[in-house]
């Protein structure tokens, strides 16, 4: 996890990400959400293969009904 930030780094953290608009009272939110997905992000596997991808496991024609009448 990374330090704090200070308020200044976190308006221009904020805005280079295109929240422009944020009061002074928002910051702290800002800064609640990056920590957390920073934690999120060191959780990750550092190698990530195109199969542990969902979409890469499901196979639509093998859940479909069969035809027999």
């Amino acid at each position: 996890m990374t330090q704090k930030m200070s308020p200044d780094e976190l308006r221009r953290t904020a805005e280079a990400h295109g929240l422009t608009k944020l009061e002074d009272a928002h910051l702290a939110e800002v800064e609640r959400a990056l920590l957390y997905s920073q934690s999120m992000a060191a959780k990750m596997p550092d190698i990530l293969l195109p199969a542990d991808e969902p979409a890469h496991v499901y196979q639509a024609g093998y859940f479909t009904p069969s035809k027999e009448s």
